[in-house]
């Protein structure tokens, strides 16, 4: 008998224990029975001989596939980076970035303020007005008392009169003259007078006439002396040019002032402020002028009223920066300012901006 080894060797014991010799009478049931137990022993063998085979087969299938099945920074740089996803249609777009708070500190100011001066000077006489005094447009302040000012109203007045009467005197003469050539042109057509009396008479009435326009002209510069001399009485009384609220007063009554000409940079007489027109001008950094723009609300406290904070608005953003600083002048409204608000107080601000808008302002370059 042929004998098989085989790589298990109580597998091997078995076959050959189970094997017939040659010549040996077999019966149908042990050939049936030997029939089943070869079958059986085939099928296992073919079973041990795929498992043996298993790995060689499974190494030659991989032996294409890469040992880092993610890929080595090597491979990945070899291959290229991947190309980004194209966004899903109907996915959840990312939040908005939140918002963010800019502060800033400054001072109320006030948009409408007037110095007043004198146009010219004299004594003060009467002093209507003091600091906290509410005024109106066309108020008096105070008046002046200038001899000179009066006599110079009281000498043009006198002019005037003068070159009236001779205006008038002038026109008398120039009716008479013409009187005079209508009546000698009559004659001279009767042969009653000569013909040079008559052209006499005429040019008289024309000397006439041109005296009685220059009348009107001296009449006329009578008047507007008298304009002027007027105009400087009435610059002695010093009135109030807006609305509002005296602030400050540099004068005494009974003081002799000088005209604005004259003083040289010395203080005005009263400064008005108009205290129902306010704003309140604050510096930012720099960095965060992207995020600003007109109409932005924020909230303001005085340090005057600390417990009270009113809401603001932005209505102008400065031109320029401050290179010292690095800062960029705001100027805001307040909307609904507290009672006692006043020009100078210092103010705190912090304004609430969306940081998504500024990120876009910058990308479109505005």
């Amino acid at each position: 008998m042929n004998t098989h080894t085989h790589p298990d060797p109580a597998l091997s014991e078995k076959l050959a224990a189970l094997s017939l010799a040659p010549g040996a009478p077999k019966s149908p049931s042990a050939r049936r029975r030997g029939g089943r137990v070869l079958l059986g022993l085939s099928c296992v063998a073919l079973v041990a001989g795929g498992v043996a085979l298993l790995p060689a087969l499974v190494g030659e299938k991989f032996d294409d596939v890469p040992a880092d099945p993610v890929g080595s920074a090597a491979s990945r740089d070899a291959q290229g980076a991947p190309e980004p996803q194209a966004p899903i249609a109907g996915a959840i777009a990312p939040m908005p970035a939140p918002a963010s708070i800019v502060t800033g500190s400054g001072h109320v100011i006030a948009l409408e303020q007037a110095s007043v001066h004198a146009r010219r000077g004299g004594t003060i006489v009467a002093l209507h007005a003091d600091i906290g005094t509410v005024v109106e447009a066309g108020q008096t302040l105070l008046r002046l008392d200038d001899p000179e000012t009066s006599f110079a109203l009281q000498a043009a007045e006198l002019a005037e009169g003068r070159a009236r009467l001779t205006l008038a005197a002038s026109t008398i003469d120039r009716d008479e003259a013409d009187a005079l050539a209508d009546r000698m042109k009559l004659l001279a057509g009767r042969g009653a007078a000569t013909a040079q009396a008559a052209i006499d008479a005429e040019l008289a009435a024309k000397r006439a006439a041109i005296a009685v326009d220059q009348g009107a002209q001296a009449l006329a510069e009578a008047e507007l002396s008298v304009r002027r001399a007027r105009q400087g009485v009435s610059e002695l009384t010093i009135t109030a040019p807006i609305a509002g609220v005296v602030t400050a007063r540099s004068v005494r009554l009974g003081e002799t002032i000088l005209a604005q000409i004259d003083t040289r940079g010395e203080a005005p007489l009263f400064t008005i402020v108009d205290s129902k027109r306010l704003a309140i001008d604050v510096d930012i950094a720099e960095t965060a002028i992207a995020a600003m723009r007109p109409g932005l609300r924020g909230e303001a406290v005085l340090d005057g009223y600390p417990d009270r904070p009113f809401a603001v608005e932005v209505t102008r953003i400065a031109p320029v920066a401050s290179s010292e600083r690095g800062t960029v002048s705001v100027r805001l409204s307040p909307l609904t300012p507290p009672h006692g608000i006043r020009p100078a107080m210092a103010a705190r601000v912090s304004l609430t901006t969306d940081t998504t808008a500024a990120v876009a302002t910058i990308a479109q370059g505005h």
